[in-house]
């Protein structure tokens, strides 16, 4: 299967996404998006969304006064649309997305729904860190957000009063602006597995179909 999703770049929330089966093109999936975008909403996107079409419809920028919008600062911004990269891979793989479990198409709506749901919700606190604390919101970790919310939320959901349930929010905060991630600028780490994965052969089949088959060494 596809989706497609419409970030938000302020806070990486996501405010919209398409699903499709893997036949489906993603321009054509991104299309039936455009109608959340409303006029004067600046689209930023990656160069596999520069067909035609939509550089027509939508027009490549408007933002032609070169003293108001030097061209450094529009570099400037689609190089900051790797966060968005990175918020997708908050969601396959921190999420847990990156595998579905259920088997009928119904249920694996409901299983991204309810996953994209969660999602926005640490979204969310992360914004409130960033809102009630001053800190840059690329210094507060996604996944050092999850486990404490996880944790903080059992005492939520058994406080007796509003009072005390904003008070543990509020130490929920506190506890999240004082865990930054450390500044790295120019960090470069590409993905690599740091063990190496057994030499078994892929389960292809139903397990039954194998019981008959020998191991390959032998």
């Amino acid at each position: 299967m596809k989706f497609v999703v419409l970030f938000s770049l302020a806070s990486g929330a996501i405010l919209d996404l398409v699903i499709g089966n893997k036949h489906a093109a993603e321009l054509c999936l991104f299309r039936k998006l455009w109608q959340r975008l409303k006029a004067g909403t600046i689209l930023l996107a990656d160069r596999g969304f520069s067909d035609y079409g939509t550089l027509a419809e939508l027009l490549a920028t408007t933002l032609l006064d070169v003293k108001a919008y030097p061209r450094k600062m529009i570099e400037d911004l689609y190089l900051y649309r790797w966060r968005l990269e990175l918020c997708l891979k908050d969601i396959k793989t921190t999420m847990g997305l990156e595998t579905l479990r259920s088997k009928s198409p119904a249920m694996i709506e409901k299983e991204i729904y309810a996953c994209l749901v969660a999602y926005n919700l640490i979204r969310w606190v992360i914004a409130d860190v960033k809102r009630e604390h001053s800190v840059p919101l690329e210094r507060i970790s996604f996944k050092g957000t999850v486990d404490p919310v996880r944790h903080f939320s059992l005492a939520l959901a058994v406080a007796k009063s509003r009072t005390c349930r904003r008070k543990l929010y509020a130490t929920l905060l506190q506890t999240l602006a004082e865990d930054l991630v450390p500044e790295r600028p120019g960090r470069r780490e590409p993905r690599a597995l740091k063990r190496r994965q057994k030499p078994f052969p892929l389960l292809t089949k139903h397990r039954h179909c194998y019981r008959e088959i020998p191991h390959r060494k032998k």
